[in-house]
């Protein structure tokens, strides 16, 4: 969500005047962590940083059923094993 410029000078102009983030966040109809983010931030010309995107939970399953059945992260997916199994030939 973006907020308009004059909501941010809204915000500062009234932590300047001694209000609290959640008194703030309540006159502005506001997030009280959007409004603390941006008592907090003092340079506006940069972008808000951002986190991380990482695998979700169902990705993160499935590459560990891919490496626990025997195939390598490079793709061969022959099995290693210390003895032969039964049902191969040799």
């Amino acid at each position: 969500m973006t907020i308009a410029l004059t909501q941010i000078d809204q915000v500062k102009e009234m932590q300047a005047a001694g209000w609290t983030a959640s008194a703030i966040a309540q006159q502005l109809q506001m997030n009280r962590k959007t409004v603390r983010k941006y008592m907090n931030q003092e340079d506006f010309s940069e972008p808000v940083p951002q986190r991380a995107s990482r695998a979700s939970r169902l990705d993160r399953a499935a590459r560990r059923r891919r490496t626990s059945k025997g195939s390598s992260p490079s793709g061969d997916s022959t099995r290693k094993c210390c003895k032969p199994c039964r049902w191969e030939s040799g």
